[in-house]
């Protein structure tokens, strides 16, 4: 069959005869039953990513229209469809038995759209995502465990969203996908979890660029602010470590370097100011402010199990610790460990916020329904509580830290990019964290890249969002770029199973 029919084909209304066994007195064949196809799923640039293939599987009762991966990215985001259970016709009055159903990611979210009716084949779907920026993530994640998300600042519009380790979709289809789909789940490293709005980690040193803005925006510091750092914090036989950097520091210093002593003398002045009458209503009014950034809540991405993270409250710690607490109990908050935790989707949403100077708009993975609007919802620009000037000197740092401090590795890219490089550690490990986007001014990209097991934020996480970067802003990859993603892509980060 020539390319050109076999496309027809997969779009078209499908009427199959259902095939049973008939031997031995078993089930003669039952009527044909009209078949509606599925939607394509396409990327932002008209390359197909799932369609539906003419070669269908039967069973001895149901007739199956095979989901297709011409390009296999993304499998999370994507999803996968499987028969409807008894629970599924229960929830969903419009299910009869039968009926294939999304079960996961885009599949799932929109399956009303992409699942046909009454042979009607079902609404094709543009995405957000860019192929070959999928793809140029899922190299350069290969053997390490974390996520990448690239986020359009003026549209809310995810670039890739990348979560490691993954898998081939075409596994979850066909004869094997039963057996397939056992071996996923019982796999320790967990490739079906969606990470990217589903795993929440510290946000480690990356928190501080938040932080900046709120110690800012509530008058807690000016732009000329210094507090000394002698290799960290020490106070009461607390200690929170640093390295070695001149000192005094201003914000802007402080982001440069990422210092942690500016940040937990900064988060204690906070706590302790004295235009808040308690610590409670500090931590409220800090609280108040960080959520405004899109942190600690749902954003309302496209996608089924987004998790919120969390930003805790005042009330949080009035149960930990009895109402016995004060600024140092919590001083960890100030460097993004402690109980903060944020999904990496919300790391790229602030960075995107950030990018535009005080709003976003809430993610999404669909640009585009066949005959219909995305929800409105996408449209609409979410105002921060953080003062416009305190943006400004916050990026001036993230644009130092690039020239001259830990972010500095991107500073051969030939774009003016803004960005913070992090480690949040966990038990024993310590995980390499990286946001910015380009250009500084009108930006196009802003990215969140978190590497588990990765070390500091210059080694993993800031190199790898330099390459996703440089390709979405240039088109290409330069020569020696292309060379450093085959290594990049050949490093495996040893995980104990």
């Amino acid at each position: 069959m020539k390319k050109s029919s076999l496309f027809v084909a997969l779009c078209c209304v499908v009427t199959v005869v259902m095939l049973t066994q008939c031997v031995c007195g078993e089930k003669k064949p039952s009527p044909a039953q009209t078949v509606s196809a599925r939607g394509i799923i396409s990327d932002r640039n008209g390359l197909v990513l799932v369609s539906n293939d003419t070669s269908y599987v039967y069973d001895s009762a149901r007739a199956v229209i095979i989901r297709n991966y011409p390009n296999p990215v993304a499998a999370q985001l994507l999803g996968y469809v499987e028969y409807a259970t008894p629970a599924d016709l229960a929830d969903d009055n419009s299910y009869v038995e039968g009926d294939i159903i999304g079960k996961a990611g885009i599949e799932r979210y929109y399956d009303r759209w992409l699942r046909g009716k009454d042979g009607m084949p079902g609404k094709n779907l543009t995405l957000t995502i860019d192929y070959e920026l999928q793809k140029l993530g899922e190299d350069l994640m290969e053997g390490k465990i974390g996520s990448i998300v690239a986020i359009e600042p003026s549209s809310g519009e995810v670039l890739c969203m990348v979560s490691s380790p993954t898998y081939n979709p075409q596994l979850l289809v066909g004869h094997r996908e039963k057996a397939n789909k056992r071996t996923l789940l019982q796999d320790s490293l967990k490739p079906l979890l969606n990470r990217s709005i589903m795993g929440q980690y510290s946000p480690g040193g990356v928190f501080k660029a938040a932080q900046g803005l709120v110690y800012l925006s509530v008058s807690i510091i000016s732009s000329q602010t210094q507090y000394p750092c002698e290799r960290g914090f020490t106070h009461d036989g607390l200690s929170i470590g640093c390295h070695g950097h001149p000192t005094p520091l201003t914000l802007v210093d402080a982001l440069r370097t990422s210092c942690n002593g500016y940040f937990c003398r900064a988060h204690l002045d906070m706590m302790n100011h004295k235009k808040f009458r308690t610590v409670q209503d500090a931590l409220e009014k800090w609280r108040d402010d960080i959520t405004s950034l899109g942190l600690g809540n749902h954003l309302g991405i496209d996608l089924p199990h987004e998790k919120r993270g969390l930003i805790p409250n005042a009330d949080f710690y009035d149960k930990a610790y009895r109402d016995q607490w004060s600024g140092l109990t919590i001083l960890s908050n100030a460097i993004g460990q402690g109980e903060i935790l944020c999904t990496p989707l919300q790391l790229a949403n602030l960075s995107a916020t950030i990018a535009n100077r005080g709003h976003y708009y809430s993610p999404h993975v669909v640009k585009e329904i066949q005959e219909e609007s995305i929800n409105k919802k996408y449209k609409l620009q979410r105002l921060t509580q953080v003062s416009r000037d305190a943006y400004d000197v916050v990026i001036h740092g993230m644009r130092q830290s690039v020239l001259f401090g830990t972010c500095r590795t991107l500073s051969r890219l030939p774009i003016e990019v803004c960005g913070v490089s992090g480690m949040a550690s966990y038990k024993e490990y310590n995980h390499s964290v990286f946001i910015g986007f380009a250009p500084v001014e009108d930006p196009k990209i802003a990215i969140a890249v978190y590497v588990e097991n990765g070390g500091w934020g210059a080694k993993y996480a800031a190199p790898i969002g330099g390459y996703i970067l440089e390709k979405y802003l240039n088109g290409e990859l330069s020569e020696t770029s292309k060379e450093k993603v085959k290594q990049i892509k050949e490093q495996h980060i040893g995980y104990e199973k």
